[in-house]
């Protein structure tokens, strides 16, 4: 049992202060409200020598991953650049299906917007951002590199390569299932939701690898790709000796879109199974919570390292960040909802859990 998990138990146990942290979901970036795939905007004055951040951006704009990493890189940079910094932003779109021809057009209109442009530092954020900058280093003057949210097994890969860092991630999957079960010790059944897209495909694969360890203990059912209306359906009459962890949901085998937060909140409407995560976006949509990674922690250290490159580091002298940035989070309005449901110790077979009274019923809580 790691140490956090330990802090969490007596937390439980004893009843103590939970802190909240109330997300904001009032989405204050107003790139995300408008329908342009690029935004150009000044944080501070504008000198003459106003450095120049560029940030790509793998998913569509109206993804609300995008807003949590949005905040969090120009955050550090507002902080790291009290001088004023210009933010240029692009919005790829790459995280659908491949498409040579979309993605050689895109070449063609960036190598034009930025012939004449200074770029002191590219953040791409998440793995198709990241592929479509190294291999495009020429379109921004080879400026220097600091990846955002890169898993931890690609990010490691990156060591070749001149003038990159950044902020990796890896999914604490083993934790929030185990911290599941010991919050629904009866459980026998694991629904895995997850979307149809390519690299949603991918990732299941590589759950369906870690996962193998509960073979003989859990029941684990793969719902991939499904049509949320299908999906929901599934979901709706499960027994009370199940849980729900959903992965990423971005669209379905039929070629429709939505968003994980679209999915996680018609799942928690419909499911009769407590729902986990295993990041902190679709915190407050419908998920119970989990040991989470967050993509604002991540654009923040993203942020942060860009700062430290423009102020004169070599980003090949910095080491890959982030590994150690997830954390319990839970849906303080869900808590209560379940203290309601069963009061005082419930034991486990491994472990006591007791919920303990939520002085914030309606808020997140991070512990």
């Amino acid at each position: 049992m790691s140490d956090a998990r330990r802090s969490l138990t007596r937390i439980w146990s004893t009843a103590a202060l939970i802190i909240p942290s109330i997300r904001n979901f009032v989405i204050a970036i107003a790139s995300l409200a408008i329908s342009s795939a690029t935004l150009c905007q000044v944080v501070g004055d504008e000198p003459e020598t106003t450095r120049t951040v560029l940030i790509l951006y793998s998913h569509q704009t109206n993804a609300p991953i995008n807003a949590d990493w949005d905040r969090g890189i120009r955050g550090a940079l507002a902080a790291g650049f009290p001088e004023g910094v210009r933010i240029e932003i692009e919005r790829l779109d790459l995280g659908r299906e491949e498409d040579d021809e979309f993605e050689s057009r895109l070449v063609d209109l960036l190598r034009h917007k930025y012939a004449d442009r200074r770029i002191d530092v590219v953040i791409p954020v998440f793995t198709q951002a990241l592929s479509f900058a190294l291999d495009n280093r020429d379109l921004f003057q080879n400026a220097p590199v600091v990846f955002c949210s890169l898993p931890a097994a690609i990010a490691e890969q990156t060591d070749s390569f001149h003038n990159v860092t950044g902020v990796a991630f890896s999914w604490d999957l083993i934790e929030t299932v185990e911290l599941s079960r010991d919050l629904f010790p009866n459980t026998s059944r694991l629904f895995v939701v997850s979307g149809g897209h390519k690299w949603e495909m991918e990732l299941q694969r590589s759950v369906e690898m870690k996962l193998s360890r509960y073979d003989d203990t859990l029941e684990i059912v793969y719902l991939t790709g499904l049509p949320l209306s299908r999906l929901c359906s599934e979901l709706v009459n499960v027994d009370s000796q199940s849980i729900v962890l959903v992965l990423t949901h971005d669209g379905d085998h039929e070629g429709k879109s939505n968003t994980t937060v679209e999915a996680v909140a018609k799942i928690s409407q419909h499911s009769s199974a407590p729902v986990f995560g295993l990041y902190d976006t679709p915190l407050g949509h419908g998920i119970l919570g989990g040991q989470l990674a967050s993509a604002e922690i991540q654009g923040k250290l993203a942020g942060e390292l860009a700062v430290r490159i423009v102020r004169g580091e070599s980003a090949s002298e910095i080491p890959v960040a982030g590994l150690d940035s997830n954390r319990y989070m839970f849906d303080g309005r869900i808590l209560s909802w379940l203290k309601s449901w069963r009061t005082g110790a419930h034991s486990s077979g491994r472990r006591n859990v007791i919920f303990p009274t939520l002085l914030w019923p309606t808020s997140q809580c991070h512990c």
